[in-house]
């Protein structure tokens, strides 16, 4: 897998409730006592006195909740049984607030962080994210981490043009995102998700010019589309539902899930580069548990632990671990969006409602 400078990813590349999973008391040991260096070995014994481990991030649900995420949780559990690990399922949009407040009350619950690209950059303003130079972050490429240590991709959400196939053959769903500005894609025919066209839109400023984003949001705008400020699951449904015939920007995951259960849904390969923001791991600035907060990062970041995440989350971060469904991106061309894009998020957000919201919706 090779991506240039800009960001441009050329071939096919995933990760990751207030849940708590019971400490696991064992007689046996550890598999994690087996090929370790000095260093894990230290960080191991460090572990077990610390004996327990909070997550924090709003995609740390479908670890538990599908059968692909309960086998990357239990085999984590079976290399360190000595752990109480407790996930905190919260909304992106509040978790900065969830541990800011927790910090100025002097309670520092969270050890690991991950969220989006798009969210985790408030928390690195305020430095609520510390740095930890994992040893699998050679694995990763240089344009889904930062030098630093501050923050790791996991996973990788792709953005695609996605479409109704009972209102559209392939030969007919556009190849680019211009060919959307075409007169007849006119009139409730695209659908769009606020949240996820947002942050196109601030991608595309990061990758072109943000005037050039500007005005092809414009148009698009004036496309008359069917805008919907719920889930990207949910503008899947109203897809399959034939609402519209077409999205303009949704996640290649929720495209391929829906597929899978029957939906009449596909996405576009399209010329142009896909937009990828990357979801993020990282040790919290202040954490109770650093030690545990490393080996489940390590573990994150790991050739087995992609692999187990790679059917959860279909696009893994670490070089060498295929996708699934496999060579999902064999052929596209995508650009990795960094964290330091979103600095300007609220008046980015503020612009793209204005445009959006006298567009007749």
């Amino acid at each position: 897998m090779t991506m240039s400078k800009a960001g441009k990813l050329t071939q096919g590349l995933g990760f990751t409730v207030i849940l708590l999973l019971g400490c696991l008391g064992t007689t046996k040991a550890s598999s994690a006592t087996r090929d370790q260096s000095p260093g894990q070995a230290a960080v191991i014994e460090a572990a077990k006195k610390e004996a327990k481990l909070f997550v924090y991030g709003p995609s740390t649900g479908r670890l538990l909740t599908t059968p692909e995420g309960k086998k990357f949780v239990g085999r984590f559990k079976e290399k360190y049984p000595f752990l109480e690990v407790n996930f905190v399922r919260i909304n992106a949009t509040r978790l900065m607030d969830r541990i800011s407040t927790e910090y100025r009350a002097g309670r520092y619950l969270a050890d690991v962080i991950t969220t989006s690209a798009s969210n985790y950059y408030p928390l690195l303003k305020e430095q609520i994210v510390g740095k930890y130079l994992s040893p699998e972050r050679g694995a990763i490429h240089e344009d889904l981490k930062d030098r630093e240590g501050y923050w790791t991709s996991s996973f990788v959400a792709v953005f695609s043009i996605a479409y109704n196939t009972k209102l559209l053959s392939e030969e007919n769903v556009p190849k680019s995102d211009g060919e959307l500005l075409q007169a007849k894609w006119k009139g409730k025919k695209i659908g769009i998700n606020d949240n996820n066209s947002l942050r196109w839109f601030i991608a595309q400023s990061a990758r072109e010019d943000r005037k050039k984003a500007l005005g092809y949001m414009t148009r698009l705008a004036a496309q008359d589309p069917f805008v919907d400020s719920g889930g990207s699951t949910l503008l899947i449904q109203l897809l399959s539902a034939g609402e519209f015939s077409i999205v303009h920007a949704a996640t290649t995951h929720s495209v391929q899930t829906a597929k899978e259960l029957g939906a009449p849904v596909a996405w576009v390969k399209t010329k142009d580069p896909h937009v990828t923001i990357p979801v993020l791991v990282g040790i919290a600035a202040r954490p109770s548990h650093p030690n545990a907060a490393k080996l489940y990062i390590d573990f994150t970041l790991s050739e087995e632990g992609q692999k187990l995440l790679s059917p959860v989350f279909q696009i893994p971060a670490r070089k060498g671990v295929d996708t699934d469904p496999p060579g999902l991106l064999e052929g596209m061309k995508l650009y990795s969006v960094r964290p330091e894009a979103f600095n300007n998020f609220e008046e980015d957000q503020k612009t793209f409602r204005s445009i959006f919201l006298g567009s007749g919706r």
